[in-house]
């Protein structure tokens, strides 16, 4: 049980990392209030940032999880990683 538990969150770090090497940049540019500088109505930047916000409201949430020995190191590497959202 205890080994499914560990792999579970290992591969879900894992996972998470390759999504944030990809996304995170997408993020941080679409949630920057100095980026939304356009004129007229832009749906499809207001639907982006809305989701990005999104996205960055659940990041912030998993970087603020506490250490837990089950998922050893993997959890504070993606902690690191989203430390500068």
């Amino acid at each position: 049980m205890f080994l499914t538990l560990v792999f579970h969150c290992t591969r879900a770090c894992d996972t998470l990392r390759v999504i944030l090497s990809t996304f995170l940049p997408v993020i941080r540019e679409n949630t920057d209030p100095w980026g939304a500088c356009t004129i007229g109505v832009d749906v499809s930047r207001e639907e982006r940032q809305s989701k990005c916000l999104e996205c960055k409201n659940w990041l912030l949430r998993i970087r603020c999880l506490p250490e837990n020995p089950k998922m050893g190191t993997n959890l504070q590497q993606l902690q690191n990683m989203i430390v500068d959202i």
